[in-house]
């Protein structure tokens, strides 16, 4: 316990000297002014993302069965799911049969499906835009990329000034103009208690 009070006696007390050194400093202490000699920027290298939307289109082959208006043909997706599952139903093997049978039918789903798209035939969940030309179709993509660019900002200015016949350096964040503020602090040459 007797410990603790005088850690804490400790604490208390260089806590008060640094404030009275604090207010003497303030009260020897006066705002005056330098003429600035030389302003210099510093500069930071920062990088920026930049979004670029690229489109283009190229022409496709149209089921002859489909209009522009109509829904995409779903025959090569239902044609690959049969497939699928007929080969499925080959492969398993007593309670295995039904497992088989599904996987194969999903799997030629699928591959069916993707099958039709790549054939030309545009797909209900593709993500592009369809436009008739002459005759000609056309398919129109677009996409997002994101590119960056490195610049140089300034992020403060290196100051050169003199006060009272002295040159100084500091560093400020905003251009100081032709004259800067600077504190002054008089203290004698004695020592100190």
């Amino acid at each position: 316990m007797k410990k603790h009070l005088i850690t804490a006696a400790i604490a208390l007390s260089t806590l008060l000297t640094a404030a009275q050194v604090t207010a003497d400093s303030e009260r020897n202490s006066y705002i005056d002014t330098a003429r600035v000699l030389d302003v210099e920027p510093i500069y930071e290298t920062v990088s920026i993302s930049i979004p670029e939307e690229r489109c283009w289109s190229r022409p496709y082959r149209r089921n002859h069965h489909q209009s522009s208006n109509q829904q995409s043909s779903y025959t090569g997706t239902i044609a690959g799911g049969i497939i699928g599952g007929v080969m499925g139903n080959q492969f398993g093997h007593g309670s295995g049969k039904k497992v088989m049978t599904v996987a194969g039918t999903l799997l030629g789903l699928s591959i069916g499906h993707d099958l039709s798209r790549d054939a030309g035939y545009p797909s209900s969940d593709d993500n592009f835009s369809y436009q008739s030309d002459n005759h000609r179709d056309r398919k129109e993509h677009s996409e997002t990329t994101t590119h960056y660019e490195s610049r140089q900002e300034i992020v403060g200015y290196r100051v050169k000034y003199r006060y009272k016949g002295n040159r100084f350096w500091t560093r400020t964040r905003n251009h100081p103009g032709k004259r800067i503020k600077v504190r002054v602090q008089v203290r004698p040459l004695h020592d100190d208690f």
